[in-house]
């Protein structure tokens, strides 16, 4: 079931494309339980340029993916044992495949029959029916990804959705930890972040999303050679950071009270400060709608 098949391809009329002879080809992993898919790639002429291994089932691509750790991941959302998202999460969660860009291919408005909770996303999403050369494209689009990432000293990048639900906040602060374990990051400053993390989320549930279960909050996680950032988004108007009324402002306690209520916000407005405390720095973006939590790496400890 396992193949080196490609497509030949010439070069790039800007050059950006790495020729046979300059580049190692582009291994890629496809897994898809559709044998016309196969088919069509076996028919695709030999070339240095790219290798091609295949996978029918979750379960043995996942396997296949973290023992040969290939270029890119070339996933279906609908298979029979382990839907597309599972995998994703499977890939993003281990440290050896983390830093693989996944491509999803999907039937068009399947993307609107997520299951609850926690979602980590696709790099790239190619929507089925395709042709073989809409998947080489998606391919290459995966693969500048991953040299974009490599330019801004991005190790791995990690894009993770969730709906505004309390066990799907909880949901996510485990994947966090999950995540975070495979970085120079201690345990105390780990639950700093993962504190901070919960601040955050939460303000977007309650502030951002008014406690909708249906709007989605987004994350990215970053991890640099000295640094992890961690990016949350709401769905809601934002806010201006800088003008949010709180017990700390001013000598008396409760001033800001009468001002919150005619803002709409609820008693207290500590998650900010909190967060901030928790965190090297605490930074917003999008009108107030996202906000980046900073946590600097240990650079002489062993990864």
């Amino acid at each position: 079931m396992l193949g080196r098949y490609g497509q030949r391809v010439g070069p790039r009329r800007d050059g950006g494309r790495p020729t046979a002879a300059t580049a190692a080809p582009v291994r890629v992993l496809v897994i898809d339980d559709d044998l016309r898919l196969w088919v069509r790639l076996l028919r695709l002429r030999p070339s240095r340029l790219w290798q091609w291994r295949w996978a029918r089932s979750g379960e043995t691509g996942l396997a296949l993916a973290r023992a040969t750790v290939p270029d890119v991941v070339v996933v279906r959302l609908d298979l029979p044992d382990r839907d597309g998202w599972e995998i994703c999460r499977g890939l993003r969660t281990d440290p050896a495949t983390m830093g693989v860009p996944i491509v999803m291919s999907r039937v068009p408005g399947s993307e609107t029959c997520r299951p609850r909770g926690v979602r980590v996303c696709a790099d790239v999403v190619v929507p089925r029916p395709f042709t073989t050369a809409d998947l080489v494209r998606a391919v290459r689009r995966a693969k500048r990804w991953r040299t974009r990432w490599d330019r801004q000293g991005v190790r791995a990048e990690v894009r993770f959705e969730f709906d505004s639900r309390s066990e799907s906040l909880f949901e996510a602060d485990q994947i966090l930890e999950t995540l975070s374990r495979s970085v120079r990051l201690g345990p105390g400053r780990l639950t700093r972040l993962r504190q901070a993390f919960l601040e955050i989320a939460s303000n977007a549930i309650e502030w951002g999303n008014r406690l909708v279960p249906s709007r989605l909050v987004a994350g990215v996680m970053r991890i640099y050679d000295d640094r992890l950032e961690l990016s949350v988004r709401d769905q809601g108007e934002g806010f201006d950071p800088d003008d949010l009324p709180h017990a700390c402002d001013g000598i008396d306690p409760l001033a800001h009270l009468e001002r919150r209520e005619r803002m709409g916000l609820r008693e207290g407005g500590f998650g900010l400060l909190i967060a901030r405390r928790l965190v090297d720095e605490l930074r917003h973006g999008d009108g107030g709608s996202e906000a980046t939590l900073v946590m600097r790496l240990d650079t002489e400890a062993p990864a």
